[in-house]
Parts: structure tokens; C-alpha cells; sequence
């Protein structure tokens, strides 16, 4: 029985210990710090494709490729402004934006010339941007990353 108890004390504690140490910093900041905070930076896209599925994630089968020479970056500043930037054929083209967060924070709006976009908030943690325009007729859904 003693055996036993000592085996059990022992897992116990690789256990806690394990836990206690595999917490990320960056999940806790995440808990503390509000959707605004989250997003404010600059983001690129590093996948996108329809959710064929619809069950509200990117699957490796469902992700078109980004071809060559082609991007998007979104820089969200602190004070609600900031720009968008396409490239295509390695030639970028900008433009400035205005931001907000709306319904609970769940969803994103973006005005700018030429841009009038409502995103649903699927992922937002501070490396990570996950989204969909439900707006679209297909659901596309786009990861960006810090």
C-alpha cells in the first residue's frame, strides 16, 4: 500500500510540476489582455481557403495556395487607424484604414477607400488572427500571423 501511495504522490507531482511549467506566457497575457490590445499590429496572411466542411476551421485540404510574389499585410494601431497592404507581382499597394471591434468583440470592421468589410473573430490571440467575411457567399476563412 505504501507503494502504491508513493507511486501516486510521485505522478502527482510530475503532473503539477508539467503543467505548471508548460504554461506559455503568451496564452496568459492573452487572458488579460482585451480583443483590442490582441490586435493591434501588423499582420500577415499565411493561409486562406473555403470551409467546405463548415465546421469553422482551416483544414491543410481545404487551403488554396498564396501564390508567388503575392501578399497581405493589415496593421491595426492603438488610436483605430491603419492600412492594408496587397502585393501583387511583387508591387505593393496600400491603403489607410479605420478599425473597430463590434458584438462582444467577435467581429471586426474595417472602412477604408475602397474597403467596407465586416470580418467574424473565429481566433484572436496575440500571434494569431483567424477569421471569415460572413458576408461572402462562400466561407473563406483567413489566417494571418504576427
Amino acid at each position: 500500500m505504501k507503494a502504491i501511495a508513493k507511486t501516486f504522490a510521485a505522478a502527482l507531482l510530475f503532473t503539477g510540476t508539467t503543467v505548471l511549467f508548460s504554461c506559455n506566457k503568451d496564452d496568459d497575457d492573452d487572458m488579460t489582455r482585451s480583443r483590442s490590445e490582441l490586435i493591434v499590429g501588423t499582420w500577415n496572411l499565411v493561409a486562406y481557403g473555403v470551409d467546405q466542411n463548415n465546421n469553422g476551421t482551416l483544414e491543410t485540404s481545404e487551403q488554396s495556395a498564396i501564390p508567388a510574389g503575392t501578399g497581405l499585410r493589415e496593421i491595426f494601431n492603438a488610436d483605430k487607424t491603419g492600412s492594408i497592404i496587397t502585393t501583387t507581382n511583387n508591387v505593393p499597394t496600400g491603403v489607410s484604414i479605420t478599425w473597430s471591434l463590434e458584438n462582444n468583440d467577435n467581429t471586426l470592421k474595417v472602412t477604408g477607400p475602397g474597403t467596407n468589410t465586416t470580418a467574424t473573430i473565429l481566433t484572436l490571440t496575440s500571434s494569431t488572427l483567424i477569421g471569415y467575411d460572413p458576408a461572402a457567399l462562400a466561407k473563406v476563412i483567413y489566417v494571418l500571423e504576427k
